[in-house]
């Protein structure tokens, strides 16, 4: 037994002093590894600026936020009221100036299930039975919180001028605050204030006679009645 002990130690020594001459001799040796170098200052903050790119499929948010600082806010049902409100009274009202040649349409979930809403202003086709045409104006109000909601707006086909006066009037409206624009450098937004309407000629002909016969009364002379004077009397002489 301890034969068989002494032999497998001599084994394990030869195999060690082995591996020793193969590293220190000639032979092949093993690869250096390095380790990674740290990345840069300057490469770290760019990587902290730049966004994540967005998952496939989401969509993206464009147009203009409105600020809503020094407003009432409310959810988005109550901004969604107020600003409707306000489109059909001052835009799409007789004289308005989108009444002619554009179309109001809006859709809006209940307040129960959040109130997202989206109002979007068409140019008019009168060649389609629908005359909804191409948008041109969009309005989205997306609820952020039981009492509060992102108000955003996006240009579409519409004139630069008419766009910057509507988004003026919602940035008003979903403040809280009412009524149209009284002043507005836009030509054509604030319609000029109506003429007065000349009363009409009387066309009425038994009005028209009575004034006639009335005027012939004013104009006539009086007449004075002459006294009935007696019969003269003849005689014949005999």
């Amino acid at each position: 037994m301890a034969d068989s002990c002494s032999s497998k130690a001599l084994l394990a020594l030869a195999a060690a002093v082995a591996l020793s001459g193969c590293a220190s001799g000639g032979g092949a040796q093993l690869p250096a590894l390095s380790l990674p170098s740290a990345p840069s200052v300057e490469a770290a903050s760019q990587q902290a600026t730049t966004p994540p790119p967005s998952a496939p499929g989401a969509a993206q948010q464009t147009g203009n936020v409105i600020d809503q600082t020094g407003g009432q806010g409310g959810s988005a049902t109550d901004i969604y009221s107020r600003v409707a409100t306000g489109a059909m009274k001052c835009w799409f009202a007789v004289g308005g100036p989108l009444k002619a040649d554009f179309v109001y349409h809006a859709t809006a979930t209940p307040a129960s299930r959040g109130g997202k809403a989206q109002i979007v202003i068409h140019r008019r086709d009168p060649t389609q039975p629908n005359p909804r045409g191409a948008k041109a104006y969009l309005v989205d109000i997306d609820p952020t919180g039981e009492a509060s909601a992102t108000v955003r707006t996006e240009n579409l086909k519409m004139t630069d001028a008419f766009a910057t006066a509507m988004t003026s009037d919602i940035t008003r409206w979903t403040k809280g605050e009412e009524g149209c624009s009284q002043s507005s450098a836009v030509a054509g937004w604030t319609p000029a204030a109506p003429q007065p309407v000349a009363a009409a000629p009387a066309t009425n002909a038994k009005t028209a006679k009575k004034a006639k016969a009335r005027s012939k009364a004013k104009a006539a002379p009086a007449q004075a009645k002459a006294p009935a004077s007696p019969p003269l009397k003849t005689s014949t002489d005999n």
